[in-house]
């Protein structure tokens, strides 16, 4: 029998689940897998291991029902006790037996080995999770569902909003396309090293956790154009908007969270904050320094404006591009695209 805190466990499982692929295209891809002390996970285009102390197992065993039971138990440590196709989970006075497959066939072959990592650091993981907010949650277009990372430059864009940053550190990295998908994991995980391999981007953090994932081919679109835009109007955000958009979000929830939107719309004099939801709507205006005749309104997702607005409420429009910028000069730029209604004067 071997012996196993059941936290230790549990941290694993819960670590490596987002792995665990709802159906099984490839055989074991429902499961977690067990090998060299770790907890193992992988779905075809993801792959997440985190160590457990103790843990002597190498096999497989069906993830919703190990998960399930081993969140119900409330004892410290667990027994396993392992025959040829079922391992045995005693906790206390509770017992309960599952299928134990004692060969991985996950095709774990398929994963790039990694000879040697970089450190990343926390500016990195920060910058990275802003510019996953301004990509695309359709695959159909791979490198609008990804991050361009380029030596100390970060890009992303959804065909109708851009973020440019530049890092203060470069990363070693060339023209990589990274997953936004895969960004929530990594800050989950607070990954400190990367490694890039053919086909595959690796994470670590400082407790042995690693994760590796797809990386997509293709050429990111050339934006220097773009972003070199001379805006021709600078407003004044109002103070309390924040508050407002917290109001706001409560009509906007999606199932993702790059779905979620609210609506601005300038005035003159006026800034109002609009969101919709099948059951309800939301409006507030507020006093701002927008001067012009002309009205615009764009689309932004609120904790993404809520994040703009920690670094800068000045918001910069030019109305030959049809454009609302936010920067903050040689760290980073965001740009969308506006709805123009010309009023006369």
């Amino acid at each position: 029998m071997k012996k196993v805190l059941l936290d230790d466990l549990q941290v694993a499982l819960e670590i490596v689940k987002p792995a665990i692929a709802k159906k099984e295209l490839i055989e074991q891809s429902t499961s977690f897998a067990f090998a060299d002390g770790k907890v193992l996970a992988y779905n075809d285009e993801v792959y997440m291991s985190h160590p457990v102390e103790g843990l002597d197992l190498f096999g497989a065993i069906k993830a919703e029902e190990l998960y399930g039971i081993i969140s119900k138990i409330k004892e410290k440590e667990i027994l396993l006790d392992v025959t040829d196709n079922e391992v045995v989970i005693t906790a206390g006075r509770t017992k309960a037996g599952l299928l134990f497959e004692s060969e991985i066939k996950l095709p774990l072959d398929q994963i790039d080995s990694v000879t040697e990592m970089i450190p990343i650091d926390d500016e990195f993981l920060d910058r990275l999770s802003f510019a996953s907010m301004v990509t695309s949650t359709n695959y159909l277009t791979p490198i609008l569902a990804c991050i361009h990372v380029d030596r100390n430059t970060l890009s992303s864009s959804d065909n109708r909003r851009l973020c440019h940053i530049t890092l203060e550190q470069d990363t070693g990295i060339e023209k990589l396309l990274l997953p936004a998908k895969i960004v929530p994991l990594i800050m989950k995980m607070q990954a400190s090293k990367i490694a890039v391999t053919e086909s595959w981007v690796h994470f670590e953090n400082e407790v042995g956790t690693r994760l590796s994932a797809r990386i997509f081919s293709g050429e990111f679109p050339e934006i220097s154009g773009i972003i070199s835009v001379t805006p021709d109007v600078e407003i004044e955000l109002p103070a309390n908007l924040t508050e407002t958009i917290d109001r706001a979000e409560v009509f906007s929830k999606k199932e993702y969270v790059n779905d979620e939107l609210i609506t601005i719309e300038l005035s003159r004099g006026k800034l109002t904050l609009k969101s919709k939801s099948d059951s309800g709507w939301f409006k507030e205006v507020n006093k701002c320094d927008y001067a012009d005749a002309d009205i615009l309104s764009f689309d932004i997702q609120p904790i993404f404006l809520k994040d703009i607005l920690t670094k800068t409420n000045i918001c910069h429009i030019s109305k030959k591009s049809n454009m609302v910028i936010f920067k903050e000069a040689n760290k980073w730029i965001y740009l969308t695209k506006v709805e123009l209604k010309r009023k006369d004067k």
